[in-house]
C-alpha cells in the first residue's frame, strides 16, 4: 500500500531526487537499496540496518563523491526509519538534512540546482 498524507509527499520528493541521481552516482548498489526501501513503506523499518551499512561505507571511503552520495542516503534512511514505530529513532531533524545533502550531491555530480528544485517539488 502506498504511503498516505505527509509520508506520501516526502516519499514522492525523495524518490524524485533518487531518480534524478540514478545512473550518475558512483555506488549503484547502495542507490538501488535506498530506492527499494523508500519506495516500499513496509521496508521502512529496514532503513536502520541500511543506514548502518551506508555509514560503514562512508567511514571506509576516501572518495569525495561517494561521501556526498552516502550522506544523502543516510539522511533519507534516517527520515524514513523515523516514520516507523520505534523506541530509538534517529534525530527528529533528520528530514531537514535531505535537501542540503541532495544539493551537495547534485553539485558533485554536475546537476543543475534547478533540476533538484523541480525534483523536490510535488
Amino acid at each position: 500500500m502506498p504511503p498516505m498524507g505527509y509520508e506520501a509527499g516526502v516519499a514522492t520528493q525523495v524518490l524524485n531526487l533518487l531518480e534524478l541521481f540514478e545512473d550518475r552516482v558512483p555506488d549503484d548498489e547502495t542507490h538501488r537499496m535506498v530506492v527499494a526501501i523508500v519506495g516500499d513503506r513496509s521496508r521502512w523499518p529496514d532503513a536502520h540496518e541500511a543506514f548502518s551499512q551506508v555509514r560503514t561505507k562512508l567511514l571506509a571511503s576516501k572518495d569525495e563523491l561517494k561521501g556526498l552520495q552516502y550522506h544523502f542516503c543516510e539522511a533519507c534512511l534516517q527520515t524514513f526509519y523515523n516514520e516507523t514505530p520505534t523506541r530509538a529513532p534517529f534525530d527528529s531533524i533528520s528530514p531537514y538534512f535531505v535537501l542540503p545533502a541532495a544539493l551537495n550531491l547534485a553539485h558533485g555530480l554536475g546537476i543543475e540546482l534547478e533540476r533538484v528544485r523541480r525534483a523536490a517539488s510535488y
